[in-house]
């Protein structure tokens, strides 16, 4: 991805406005290469385990997919400190 200004904010809006699973498993994958408050802010929610998605096993890759990316941002912060 081009690290370029707004790129976050776009991918972030796109994840919003799209209901396919794997569009946004793709996305959240995305957003831990772009560390921002915005995306980390989207990627905290998305990793977030809820109790309906615990009993029906929903979003599993998806929520991977966002831990996943949480650990890319904070490996990115650590290396820029």
């Amino acid at each position: 991805l081009i690290h370029e200004p707004g790129v976050d904010e776009k991918l972030v809006a796109a994840y919003e406005a799209i209901d396919d699973y794997d569009t946004r498993v793709a996305i959240a994958t995305a957003l831990g290469r772009l560390p921002s408050a915005g995306s980390r802010a989207l990627l905290e929610r998305v990793a977030a385990f809820n109790w309906v998605e615990w009993i029906t096993r929903r979003n599993v890759a998806l929520r991977q997919a966002a831990k996943l990316a949480l650990a890319e941002i904070d490996k990115e912060i650590k290396r820029g400190a």
